[in-house]
């Protein structure tokens, strides 16, 4: 047996999305955490603005927990390698046969993870985004059918507007995060996903997902998008003292299940 191959997860299948919620004003990047940055890491590290920084280095981090817990290895044997508008780059990852999406949004991090193996046509892409009640809608006319935008105009409440506007929204950055590691893609606004009952097969998991920063509620919808027939299991991590906490809580959100429509 390979060193590689013990540091294989036993559950092979199952998706992981790990969340880290985060205060933005009070969290400052450390300096143990910068450190363990690769070279091309830091050089985007250093080019971003002060706020971004904050979300990169998170990512990066909670990319590095993720594998090494999938892979049952020390975060110190996990190279990471920046590419130009692509996923980093993980040389254990790619030859164990792991997937993973990496995506940020306000005060939430996150990252889903699965071992797939080493198939080209296996797919993983994840998305959250914070539900901002003063957000416009208007991006709907560029990334929605005419489907999707009519469901949203006759839509009777607001919030059931904004709900959808966000359904829509993620599923598509989901879909389109997966690409990455396919060449089948299309135009986001000719994509939808019909609604499956939870024992069919399905290429999309949804759901909504409430967090308190800093003694205020705030609304994320995620998608999950896979090869897979699995409910992704969530995990949160927390941050204390401007360090990963050692222990995780598992979330049990409502999720939702939607196969693959392209017109």
């Amino acid at each position: 047996m390979s060193e590689n191959e013990n540091f294989l997860s036993s559950n092979e299948t199952d998706v992981t999305l790990w969340l880290l919620p985060y205060d933005k004003v009070s969290y400052q990047a450390s300096k143990r955490d910068v450190a363990k940055l690769s070279a091309t890491e830091l050089a985007r590290y250093q080019s971003c603005r002060l706020s971004r920084q904050k979300e990169f280095l998170l990512g990066r981090m909670l990319l590095r927990h993720a594998l090494a817990e999938q892979l049952a290895c020390p975060i110190n044997k996990l190279d990471v390698d920046e590419r130009q508008r692509m996923p980093p780059y993980v040389p254990l990852a790619e030859e164990n046969g792991i997937r993973f999406s990496i995506s940020h949004s306000h005060s939430l991090i996150a990252v889903a993870i699965a071992r797939c193996g080493i198939a080209q046509n296996t797919v993983l892409g994840a998305d959250v985004e914070y539900i901002n009640p003063a957000r416009g809608l208007s991006a709907a006319a560029v990334f929605c059918n005419a489907m999707q935008k009519q469901l949203i105009e006759n839509s009777v409440s607001s919030s059931e507007k904004k709900r959808l506007y966000y359904l829509f929204w993620t599923q598509k950055e989901a879909y389109f995060k997966a690409c990455f590691y396919s060449e089948a893609s299309s135009a986001l606004s000719t994509i939808d996903f019909d609604e499956v009952g939870r024992r069919q097969g399905h290429d999309l998991s949804a759901a909504s997902l409430e967090f308190m920063v800093s003694g205020q509620a705030e609304r994320y919808q995620c998608a999950v998008y896979s090869s897979w027939i699995a409910v992704p299991i969530v995990k949160q991590l927390m941050l204390e003292e401007n360090h990963f906490s050692p222990n995780y809580q598992e979330l049990c959100p409502q999720w939702s299940h939607y196969k693959l429509v392209i017109d």
